[in-house]
């Protein structure tokens, strides 16, 4: 159940992210005319692989986005400005919307043409976590 609620969460986390990807490329490309594209992901890359199911998992946020080196102040100040108005405001419901139908027509496509990586992530999700070492793991 701890491992469920974990899984619900790091999803969220991830709606979040690409809904304020999508807000940084409005303010950053359309609005202020800065960057052509922006990032914005979330990467577990530093959290501990032997964590148990119930504590969250260590993440970072991370921003990039393409801009004349000049720029790099005020461009920062922007994306700075535009997390403080997402962290209070949340993100807008055009872009929530748009977020979980791309999820979702993704998810949809992958099902439908990659049967391998529906079985590995069913079987898997159902496996124990990583305790050091792979081949244990597997044949649990």
């Amino acid at each position: 159940e701890k491992a469920e609620e974990r899984l619900a969460e790091s999803v969220r986390v991830d709606v979040a992210a690409r809904c304020l990807q999508l807000q940084l490329t409005e303010a950053l490309r359309f609005d202020a005319a800065d960057v052509y594209s922006v990032s914005a992901y979330i990467d577990y890359h530093t959290a501990d692989p032997l964590v148990d199911a119930v504590r969250p998992l260590d993440g970072i946020l991370d921003i990039s986005c393409g801009h004349q080196p000049e720029r790099h102040e005020a461009v920062d100040g922007m994306v700075r400005s535009a997390l403080a108005v997402a962290a209070k405001a949340g993100p807008k419901k055009r872009d929530l919307d748009s977020v979980l139908e791309a999820l979702a027509n993704d998810r949809a496509e992958r099902l439908r043409t990659n049967n391998h990586w529906a079985a590995t992530v069913s079987s898997t999700y159902l496996s124990p976590r990583y305790r050091g070492d792979v081949g244990a793991t597997v044949a649990e």
